[in-house]
């Protein structure tokens, strides 16, 4: 996944369809802003409500292995 812009209130049910669509032994890569780039003015949305706070992923991901 890549820029997988949704508000913050989905990303948790985003984040559980991503890696239950996964066959055991598969690989999720997923690549997105964190709070911070609002900061940065790069790029990405630029309403905090459509970024990743990245302590929010580590938990939502805590049961997997992480490469």
């Amino acid at each position: 996944m890549v820029f997988g812009h949704v508000p913050k209130q989905d990303q948790p049910f985003l984040m559980d369809n991503m890696m239950d669509s996964v066959q055991s032994g598969g690989y999720v890569m997923f690549e997105v802003y964190s709070d911070d780039q609002l900061n940065y003015r790069t790029g990405g949305p630029p309403a905090l409500d459509m970024l990743y706070n990245p302590a929010d992923i580590l938990d939502w991901i805590k049961n997997y292995r992480i490469h």
